[in-house]
């Protein structure tokens, strides 16, 4: 039996098998000063009233109050700054107890072999703790039947074709970047290719509606909020290509999911990414707008390219299969 510690109802999106169930835990206080409280009295207090037998924690901080094994899954180690490892929150609150911090995990599971040998060079004690996990995406994402994807672009782009963008973890200076990249695509080319801006769930969809209230060609822009996994699953396969401006995570998941619909990504440059995906995605600087705007008129004028990233992306992704993760999953855990 898996039970899942949200912060709310609406907190999964996917649809639970039967035998996962979800607890309401509240949101994480943001301040670090109560974050004693939060690790060390409410979960422990929780997982004894859930009868846990074990604790998966996404977060780089242990519970020092309960002898539960405990593992943590750390999917956001900073690979590209050497000064850094993990977020200045969970530095400040740790100080310097973090190698000690570690070690009280039964496993440390991380999912790139870049975030491996970071954490394992700063740390050389806790190396044997340390495990690679295959990442994998839902089975929901496939490609879509041509017939069917002109159905989702006559419901969400007024039957035209678009780019995608997944806005759930978007920063607002990322998006307008986006939107002045996406300009300078629509003065190149006037045609009635539209932009798709997805969240499943995110806190500044109040912040992006005002910033394309005013925007030039915000007739060719969609903005979707609030979806379930099946839909954007199918929103998704139907894309013209996929924009993923940021990557915060050490393994993006969200590129594979793409691969998996057989759309061609384009995604910010950086070492981490780089030394996964190669040379099956198309690359530009995150803050650099041209860059991104030349990708987009690229994507649009050579067909060959775009066939290209699709052709790569389908290859890469084989892979990665959901049965391969649950697997070695098995093995850290058990």
């Amino acid at each position: 039996m898996f039970i899942f510690l949200v912060q709310d109802k609406n907190a999964i999106l996917h649809t639970l098998p039967n035998n996962c169930s979800t607890y309401i835990l509240g949101k994480p206080p943001k301040a670090v000063l109560f974050w004693n409280y939060w690790y060390n009295i409410k979960i422990p207090r929780i997982l004894k009233k859930l009868n846990a037998t074990s604790y998966i924690n996404t977060d780089a901080v242990v519970s020092l109050k309960t002898n539960l094994p405990q593992f943590l899954f750390l999917n956001n180690i900073e690979v590209d700054d050497p000064t850094k490892l993990f977020t200045d929150k969970v530095t400040a609150y740790c100080k310097k107890n973090i190698e000690a911090n570690l070690l009280k995990a039964k496993k440390i599971i991380v999912t790139s072999k870049a975030a491996k040998e970071k954490i394992c060079g700063t740390f050389p004690s806790i190396q044997p703790l340390v495990c690679e996990l295959s990442v994998s995406a839902n089975a929901n994402f496939v490609p879509c039947p041509w017939q069917y994807q002109q159905e989702i672009k006559n419901r969400v782009s007024k039957g035209n074709d678009y780019f995608l963008v997944n806005a759930t973890f978007i920063h607002e200076e990322d998006f307008i970047i986006l939107l002045k990249a996406f300009t300078q695509f629509k003065k190149w080319q006037k045609s009635n290719l539209n932009l798709l801006i997805v969240s499943t769930t995110n806190n500044l969809t109040t912040k992006l509606t005002q910033q394309l209230s005013n925007y030039k060609y915000k007739e060719d822009v969609q903005l979707l909020t609030n979806i379930f996994v099946d839909e954007y699953a199918k929103v998704l396969s139907a894309a013209y290509c996929f924009f993923f401006p940021y990557c915060t995570t050490n393994f993006p998941v969200q590129i594979l999911e793409a691969m998996q619909c057989h759309v061609p990504v384009v995604t910010n440059k950086n070492n981490g990414v780089q030394a996964i995906f190669n040379d099956s995605v198309g690359y530009a600087t995150s803050v650099d707008i041209t860059a991104y705007a030349d990708k987009m008129i690229l994507l649009y004028k050579d067909e060959n390219y775009r066939n290209q990233l699709i052709k790569k992306g389908v290859e890469f992704s084989i892979i990665y299969t959901i049965e391969k993760t649950v697997e070695e999953l098995e093995r850290m855990v058990y």
